[in-house]
């Protein structure tokens, strides 16, 4: 027998349902009974922890990782105070962005002669690399999730290149940046806020600084292709820049004159002497109204979606970071089918539209959501092209 091992799941059935459980001498206090968990108890929680990441990663990916690396993440971040949901968000963040769980950053950083090495400062990326075991100094205090609870430099570094590993390189020259990430991230994870929601509040931080800081101005030589995943490269066409011409109100202005015009008919005919044929004539004048709306909707859309695509246009021949920094982290991200080399960034959003009618003080509906899905292909760091699908 080789005895209980936590990041062996082989060994399981070696866990003890009397022996605390205990990791790198902390043991974890359930409060339902009111003392200390077991062995046997704390394999049945991380099972759990485990079977809601294969609902969200592949079985592939998870062995790529190696489940022992996992597994030892995640109780190092509930270690430090971090809720199971963050827990499991975190570890899912670094397997979507195929991270190493090896960590041999640090690994590397220890095997450096004496004078070699340098003292972690949370403010100098440079010195990262050489993060202990020693708990987070941040603002000049002590770092702490929860009182008891050790969050450790290696522990910080970790869960930023867990949430930021597309976007290090950017941080790293841009410390106003990574200051904002830093401490939004650090209050949030005090607070127990979802790691979700603190991602999202960073992306607008850093839009909102971006804005004031500086204005980039639009310059649209080229439109490219729209671009099928089915296809095994993009290509870019040149349009012209008259392509952002807005829609000619003409139609607006016709729809309104009939409308107008339909109902003033209308009216003379209700104070006069009407006749059928005369009542017929102005709904007519009215309905005829309709087309020139539609046809002025159609292409307003048609130019919204037109913005959009040259708003997205403008990153190709650019550093997906730099995308990352302005709009966030990406909703989804993926290999290309045809070409493992390229990865798709998706920022993906939907609105449900309800539709409904009432019926003898019963009321039956449906509703339909749209999705707005803006995808961008990324090759060895650099933007090479995008699509823009509205479902």
């Amino acid at each position: 027998m080789k005895g209980f091992d936590i990041t062996d799941i082989d060994s399981w059935v070696e866990a003890s349902d009397k022996r605390e459980f205990v990791w790198k001498d902390n043991t974890f206090f359930n409060e339902e009974t009111g003392g200390n968990i077991a062995e046997k108890e704390f394999t049945a929680f991380i099972g759990q922890i485990i079977s809601a990441l294969r609902q969200v990663s592949s079985d592939e990916k998870i062995a790529d990782t190696g489940l022992s690396n996992i597994i030892t993440l995640i109780i190092d971040l509930l270690s430090a105070g971090l809720s199971a949901n963050n827990a499991l968000l975190l570890v899912n963040m670094g397997i979507d962005n195929d991270i190493s769980f090896s960590w041999s950053i640090f690994e590397i950083a220890k095997q450096l002669p004496e004078n070699d090495k340098k003292i972690f400062d949370i403010n100098n990326q440079d010195t990262w690399r050489f993060a202990t075991e020693n708990n987070l100094v941040f603002a000049g205090k002590s770092f702490h999730i929860s009182p008891g609870k050790k969050f450790t430099e290696i522990l910080f570094v970790k869960i930023m290149n867990l949430i930021f590993y597309a976007s290090m390189t950017v941080l790293h020259s841009r410390y106003d940046l990574r200051d904002i990430t830093i401490s939004t991230l650090l209050e949030g994870l005090k607070q127990g806020e979802n790691v979700v929601d603190i991602v999202n509040k960073i992306t607008t931080l850093i839009k909102d600084r971006n804005n004031i800081v500086s204005s980039r101005q639009v310059m649209i030589n080229s439109i490219p292709s729209q671009t099928n995943h089915e296809q095994s490269s993009p290509i870019n066409n040149t349009v012209n820049t008259g392509y952002l011409t807005p829609p000619s109100k003409i139609f607006l202005i016709i729809g309104i004159g009939l409308v107008v015009g339909g109902f003033l008919y209308l009216c003379s005919v209700a104070t006069g002497n009407w006749t059928p044929g005369k009542l017929i004539f102005g709904m007519i004048i009215t309905f005829c109204s309709i087309p020139f709306f539609a046809k002025y909707s159609s292409k307003q859309s048609k130019f919204f979606y037109k913005v959009v695509c040259a708003d997205m246009a403008r990153w190709v021949g650019h550093s997906s970071n730099d995308l990352i920094i302005q709009w966030g982290a990406p909703t989804k991200t993926y290999k290309f089918p045809s070409d493992k080399t390229m990865t798709v960034l998706e920022y993906k959003d939907s609105i449900r539209n309800y539709a409904g009618y009432r019926y003898k003080g019963m009321y039956a509906g449906q509703s339909k959501t749209t999705k707005y899905i803006k995808s961008f292909f990324v090759k060895d760091g650099i933007i090479v092209n995008y699509k823009y699908a509205i479902t």
